[in-house]
């Protein structure tokens, strides 16, 4: 039985697209879904439940299944925190990021086009900006959400930053891998390679309207209250950018995904 890989879910980072690639690749039973299964729990009340509160009741869920259940599942994936290591008995994490500025920009355009969310309704009601956003805090992920996730809510503490990151910044180098949505398909190939996926298909899906886009920002100031995610992307990049996850070297882009690229390219899929 080989390693379980956790992926570990950014918001705004590919995940749907990242959703239609694992289930195009692995049969029912093989991917836990931590939205599926969110979802059976809380049916239709799911959007107003608490990111902390969904996470331990599916953690639970999980938790309790029979230990031979459990082992047929190659890939834990979704929204989480660093920690679904201790409900396995060997694993690999792995995770894909995009760069914070423009993921926090992201993140603030989709909840404005989330109709069904109170936030979304503050936002338009009293014409809050992106930078009011951040420096307000509304959203959990709006302040350096990254290094919450990889932290946990145990271990991250508001008060100690440079401690958070550093709990953060050990055990996200200690990643087996992590792609980049700046290089996305090339990154999805890896991890691929690693999850021993048949067929390299995904579906774009849920990207920004290119009007949203032309909203202006201070960058500056989106930066600064997310200079740790900076801090943290900047290493990753450095470890992991362009390596083969088995030998951990830098490789160059194989003549295959070139071809991929290429066909992908010209068909527009």
């Amino acid at each position: 039985m080989g390693d379980t890989i956790i992926f570990i879910h950014i918001p705004k980072t590919g995940g749907t697209s990242l959703l239609t690639f694992l289930d195009y690749n692995f049969r029912k039973g093989k991917v836990f879904s931590i939205a599926k299964t969110s979802r059976q729990i809380f049916d239709e009340n799911v959007v107003l439940i608490p990111f902390q509160e969904r996470q331990k009741r599916v953690k639970q869920f999980f938790s309790e299944l029979p230990q031979s259940k459990k082992k047929k599942y190659k890939i834990i994936y979704g929204h989480m925190e660093y920690g679904w290591h201790d409900l396995v008995e060997n694993y690999r994490y792995v995770t894909f990021l995009r760069e914070p500025v423009s993921r926090v920009v992201s993140l603030y355009h989709y909840i404005m086009r989330k109709t069904n969310m109170e936030l979304s309704k503050q936002i338009k009601e009293e014409g809050i900006s992106v930078e009011e956003f951040v420096s307000q805090n509304l959203h959990e992920e709006a302040c350096n959400g990254i290094m919450k996730r990889i932290c946990g809510e145990e271990d991250f503490d508001p008060n100690d930053l440079e401690k958070s990151f550093e709990i953060a910044k050990e055990r996200l180098l200690s990643f087996a891998y992590i792609g980049f949505m700046d290089d996305f398909d090339n990154s999805l190939i890896r991890f691929g390679e690693m999850a021993d996926a048949k067929y390299l298909y995904y579906q774009r899906s849920n990207t920004a309207k290119p009007s949203s886009k032309n909203i202006s920002y201070n960058r500056n100031i989106i930066a600064e209250y997310n200079k740790y995610d900076i801090r943290l992307y900047e290493l990753a990049k450095k470890k992991f950018s362009g390596i083969d996850w088995q030998t951990n070297k830098k490789v160059n882009k194989s003549n295959s995904i070139k071809f991929y690229l290429q066909i992908r390219n010209k068909f527009g899929i």
